[in-house]
């Protein structure tokens, strides 16, 4: 049997101390700022767009929509970033590992404004569904939101090795790790968002008051 063409396992990548180091001291504080960025800029938008009750769900429901479209843009980048540095694309690899950079950037923008719009929500509304709900999304949220900055900081540490050009065709393990942290965040967030789902739907049904249909015919004339 001919395995020729099957993509072998990467290998842990053998660094020198040196790059190692300078991609850790300059990667990790240039991802807190990019992070913060995004999140000082969701805040601006969140604060400056004026939401009215009726208008708040559509919204919110597209930006969390966008945001989970980043994060599979995001999580595809690296899969194809694995697939260039196993073939010796390098110009490829680099594309591929900015795209992830830029998509996560933006996801974590729109998901500073949906957790704005959900603490907004919930203290604006009387209703038991906003009460309970928004806490226990807001909860979730930043459980997910740590586990992504761990995640994004790897990348840019690994975006700028690749820059110094630290892989090849053998030693890109610590790619392949990134790309599955990135698939198990997508995975994490595509439960959290149906779990939100289906507990909005609990709660605004169980909130609901029973329609009782009354027979005109029966109705008994105050005179």
């Amino acid at each position: 049997m001919n395995f020729s063409r099957t993509r072998p396992l990467p290998q842990p990548l053998k660094l020198q101390p040196r790059p190692h180091r300078r991609a850790i001291l300059v990667g990790t504080p240039l991802a807190i700022a990019i992070l913060l960025s995004g999140i000082v800029l969701g805040n601006l938008v969140a604060d400056r767009v004026a939401l009215t009750p009726e208008a708040r769900p559509s919204r919110l429901l597209v930006c969390m929509l966008s945001s989970t479209a980043c994060l599979l843009w995001g999580s595809w980048s690296l899969h194809t970033a694995s697939q260039a540095v196993s073939r010796e694309q390098i110009p490829r690899l680099l594309r591929s590992l900015q795209v992830g950079l830029l998509a996560g950037a933006i996801f974590a923008f729109l998901q500073t404004i949906a957790v704005r719009w959900l603490i907004t929500g919930a203290q604006d509304s009387v209703s038991l569904s906003a009460g309970e709900l928004g806490p226990f999304a807001v909860v979730l949220a930043a459980a997910h939101a740590m586990h992504f900055s761990v995640a994004y900081t790897a990348l840019l540490i690994i975006t700028l090795l690749a820059r110094g050009g630290q892989y090849d065709h053998e030693y890109w393990w610590d790619i392949w790790a990134c790309e599955w942290c990135w698939h198990y965040l997508l995975l994490g967030w595509l439960l959290i968002y149906a779990t939100l789902s289906v507990a909005l739907l609990t709660l605004n049904s169980a909130a609901s008051p029973p329609v009782i249909w009354k027979d005109p015919a029966f109705e008994v004339s105050a005179d």
